[in-house]
């Protein structure tokens, strides 16, 4: 990547922001965000799902927190899908969560007069 393009995301002015998913998978992906210049990575599904109950995605969740952390980028667990793997994700320091464990899939269209997410999970749970 060009020093030009790395001054251009990392400007004040920049309206974008940048992401890795499915963080893990191959062999490489250590080597993304050290060279690029990426603001959060997502953890990938297939070792968050397992952590409560295989050593290994434990230990993979964790190693890939810990060193995107030190850079100061964001984590994102994909496929977090109970209260048990909140807690552990809690634990090891990731920083966001996607998957049932944080709220099922909505139609958009329900979303289309709601501010924020959490307006949304209140009107949810005031319909139930």
């Amino acid at each position: 990547m060009t020093e030009l393009l790395k001054s251009l995301l990392h400007s004040d002015e920049t309206l974008a922001r940048l992401g890795g998913d499915d963080f893990g998978m191959g062999m490489s992906s250590f080597f993304y965000p050290r060279n690029l210049p990426v603001d959060c990575v997502k953890i990938d599904g297939e070792f968050v799902k397992n952590i409560l109950n295989d050593k290994v995605s434990l230990a993979m969740t964790e190693a890939i927190t810990r060193v995107v952390s030190m850079m100061g980028i964001q984590t994102v667990a994909e496929y977090a899908e109970s209260t048990a793997i909140l807690e552990k994700l809690r634990e090891i320091g990731v920083g966001y969560a996607q998957g049932y464990g944080v709220s099922e899939p909505i139609p958009l269209e329900e979303t289309s007069n709601v501010s924020t997410p959490a307006e949304l999970r209140i009107r949810k749970q005031q319909l139930a």
